[in-house]
């Protein structure tokens, strides 16, 4: 449980920080770099693509 809340925590501040830094932004440019780095393993297919690719 611990381990999941913290995988969470982890892809939150990243994909946060990816609109908000440049750095970090061209570190991490799509969610399969994300994936690539080990920051987001587990929970991949839980991630939002972008916010225009959602449904509604």
């Amino acid at each position: 449980m611990r381990r999941t809340l913290m995988r969470y925590a982890n892809l939150s501040s990243v994909l946060i920080l990816r609109s908000i830094s440049t750095r970090v932004r061209k570190r991490f440019r799509t969610l399969q770099d994300i994936v690539d780095a080990g920051v987001n393993a587990r929970c991949g297919r839980h991630a939002p693509e972008s916010p225009s690719s959602s449904e509604g």
